[in-house]
């Protein structure tokens, strides 16, 4: 599955023999995913007693929404909504840590890490949102300058330097650069390129 979801590529013409084969390729292994949840279904049950197949951990409602998106992306025939469930196959993979309880554990560790990493986000937005305000009380309308389309900046190029609009004459422009503090987004923008 994992070989051949590497293999697949989208501008291949579809008619040429790779991309057919990797068709009949996910059509068995759909195939076979789904036979492997329905022996599931059959031995645990599906949904009603505690220790049934949905009901019993996580990765088994992972792989059975895998298997469910798949053969809804079998039966689509429209361009771009088949594009959007093929691009679930990509999920696949993840049916095989149910299989491994080492890398299972790996990935709990690492779900369970979300929740701090969201703090110290929140953190880091908070000192990015005071220091952009900072930035628009000090440099607010600080970053323009005299430029042309050729040369950018020509402010500085002659021995008085143009300081104000009304100073840069045709065919320059009194322009601002991509990158300033005239107001709150365009500073958090700024700052986030700056970091």
């Amino acid at each position: 599955s994992t070989i051949s979801l590497a293999m697949y590529n989208p501008y291949t013409a579809p008619d040429l023999p790779l991309p057919r084969a990797l068709g009949l390729i996910d059509l068995i292994l759909t195939i076979c995913f789904s036979f492997e949840a329905l022996l599931k279904t059959l031995a645990y049950g599906f949904v009603l007693h505690p220790g049934s197949y949905i009901r019993r951990d996580f990765w088994n409602k992972l792989d059975f929404g895998i298997v469910v998106l798949s053969l809804v992306a079998l039966f689509v025939k429209g361009a771009s909504q088949a594009g959007v469930f093929r691009m679930i196959r990509t999920l696949r993979p993840l049916r095989f840590i149910n299989k491994s309880s080492g890398m299972k554990l790996v990935i709990e560790v690492l779900l369970s890490s979300l929740s701090p990493l969201f703090h110290i986000g929140l953190v880091t937005g908070f000192f990015f949102v005071i220091f952009a305000i900072l930035g628009v009380h000090f440099f607010k309308g600080a970053f323009y300058a005299c430029s042309d389309a050729t040369w950018g900046d020509v402010s500085y190029r002659s021995e008085n330097p143009i300081t104000t609009a009304g100073e840069c004459t045709q065919p320059y422009r009194w322009e601002n650069s991509p990158s300033h503090f005239d107001h709150l987004g365009a500073a958090l923008v700024t700052l986030f390129e700056m970091s």
